[in-house]
């Protein structure tokens, strides 16, 4: 990649430090720094596309975290990215956020805020429930919406530590009488099975410790109730084992080797047909 030198700085924010982020270790990422006063109209709305393909963080206006994938084919992306910005961008590499931890705060800033859309979500959603019950409309829809929020930043979310905060709150709202009510009211399955329903990788990250980081996702996406369904049948069939992780509203992300993430994509793909065969 060729720029102008890199003297962007990272954002101020409040204080988060790497070693307080509970992750299995950090993304590999490079920050692009855009001069938007050199930029035509035209090419910010260009730039504002290829970046939201990439997974792009936007950290404030003209600041963007790239994290790498394990294979280096976002490469192609960013070398699109710079030939449309012209000379009006710099870079600042994984080497030197590396040795320079206030990028690494900014980044962990702006993954807790992608957050905010799915715990307020969430407790509107309680709210309701408490105070209505489980009337027709929320019959589980109310965890319909819930999880359109959730998958989103899940998929964005490089660092990992608030989705896992994310997972253990929903976990608390489903224990309430009020949620299992609504769960119980929810319409049936459908009888037929989804063509082609399997389970494939959505986005891979590189990490710093070598490893990836995988979003793997239940395609088509299915219901919440069918969640429940395919929960319900493995815990009848299956004894529990940490080799057979639990997919939360439709997907799960996994930490290991290419191979581990492809051999988990290649696992939960073959218990989605073993459900939807032998259940619907």
């Amino acid at each position: 990649m060729t720029a102008r030198a890199a003297t962007a700085q990272p954002t101020a924010t409040r204080p988060v430090e790497r070693t307080d982020l509970t992750v299995d270790s950090w993304p590999v990422w490079s920050a692009l720094c855009f001069d938007q006063g050199g930029l035509a109209r035209r090419q910010r709305t260009a730039i504002w596309r290829d970046l939201q393909r990439l997974g792009a963080l936007n950290l404030r206006p003209g600041l963007w975290a790239v994290a790498h994938r394990p294979d280096g084919s976002d490469g192609a992306a960013v070398e699109r990215v710079l030939a449309r910005a012209g000379g009006e961008v710099r870079i600042v590499g994984p080497d030197e956020i590396e040795h320079d931890d206030r990028w690494d705060r900014s980044l962990g800033e702006v993954c807790r805020r992608l957050w905010d859309a799915f715990f307020n979500e969430l407790d509107r959603c309680t709210d309701e429930l408490v105070a209505r019950g489980p009337n027709e409309r929320s019959r589980c829809s109310w965890l319909d919406e819930v999880a359109e929020h959730f998958g989103g930043a899940r998929r964005l979310d490089v660092i990992g530590r608030d989705s896992r905060r994310a997972s253990l709150r929903l976990q608390q709202v489903m224990a309430t009488p009020e949620a299992a009510r609504s769960i119980a009211a929810a319409p049936p399955l459908p009888l037929e099975p989804t063509p082609n329903r399997t389970a494939r990788i959505d986005r891979q990250i590189a990490l710093r410790d070598g490893r990836v980081r995988a979003n793997i996702i239940i395609h088509p996406t299915p219901t919440v109730a069918w969640g429940f369904a395919f929960e319900d049948f493995e815990r009848r069939v299956y004894t529990p084992s940490p080799d057979r992780p639990a997919p939360q509203l439709g997907g799960l992300v996994v930490t290991g080797s290419p191979g581990d993430v492809e051999a988990a994509s290649a696992a939960l793909a073959r218990r989605v047909q073993t459900f939807e065969l032998t259940v619907l």
